[in-house]
């Protein structure tokens, strides 16, 4: 059996938010555990700086203790706002059973846009203090479930970056208004913002690699079936760009074919 280790960087005797504000955290799951990502969520509950804690929802455990410490806020004053996708294939009851739940114990909720599935794992944590509005966000890959989190390769950044938060603080804005994201400057927000700025990361380390350069891509997905992406990719591959894919699922592009997608290494 697999027991999650301790990250070196967290100092276990001390609270996660202040650490989060003075560097990066990063987790990978299973390796290591999202004790420590709800440890920070009920911290924030009851920080008096907290103002506000604001979360995606697509799939969570029968005892969510995330689900816990969002009604923990709540009840300790804080604003709470869940996002929560019932089209969660397999898991629609049990997202409105928990979406019953939230609405009872008062949190404020939202289901997301009619024509789009809100998949993005993402929670934002407001302070204020002395030096004004301070943002902690997580941006995950996997779901808030402590279950499949024990279970499936995923990562987890806990950053105090003020530009991050600000993308943040506009998703949710956008998503309580029933709209998508346009313009954000840094995440990349599907599906106004997200293939484009894909696609040109993809040209700069073609354009290195063409210059003799080193160049990398690396891309861990749940499924590749894009075409435009595709294409993308095997201009990257006759430029001489290492490619290494980690795809869960579904492969439309087919690896080592000669003059084609030879640097192009895939897997499951």
């Amino acid at each position: 059996p697999l027991h999650p280790h301790a990250p070196v960087f967290f100092d276990e005797n001390q609270p996660i938010l202040p650490q989060a504000e003075k560097k990066d955290l990063f987790l990978s799951y299973p390796f290591e555990s999202m004790s420590h990502f709800i440890r920070l969520l009920n911290e924030a509950a009851v920080d008096p700086t907290v103002v506000s804690i604001k979360i995606t929802l697509y799939r969570m455990a029968k005892n969510s203790k995330i689900i816990d410490a969002l009604i923990k806020a709540h009840e300790f004053g804080k604003e709470v706002f869940a996002v929560v996708e019932l089209r969660a294939r397999f898991d629609e009851q049990n997202n409105i059973d928990w979406a019953s739940h939230l609405e009872e114990a008062g949190v404020t909720l939202s289901y997301g846009l009619d024509r789009y599935k809100t998949h993005s794992k993402l929670c934002l944590i407001t302070r204020k203090t002395e030096e004004g509005v301070q943002y902690i966000t997580q941006v995950g890959t996997g779901n808030y479930n402590e279950k499949t989190a024990a279970q499936y390769t995923d990562m987890c950044l806990i950053t105090a970056n003020q530009e991050i938060g600000n993308d943040a603080a506009e998703f949710f804005l956008n998503i309580s208004m029933g709209d998508t994201t346009p313009s954000p400057k840094h995440l990349l927000i599907a599906p106004k913002h997200f293939r484009k700025p894909l696609l040109a990361m993809i040209d700069e380390q073609t354009a290195l690699a063409k210059q003799g350069k080193e160049s990398s891509i690396i891309i861990k997905i749940n499924s590749l079936t894009d075409k435009p992406l595709i294409d993308r990719l095997i201009e990257a591959s006759k430029a001489g760009v290492p490619i290494h894919l980690i795809v869960r699922g579904i492969c439309c592009l087919r690896s080592g074919l000669k003059d084609l997608t030879d640097t192009i290494e895939v897997i499951s």
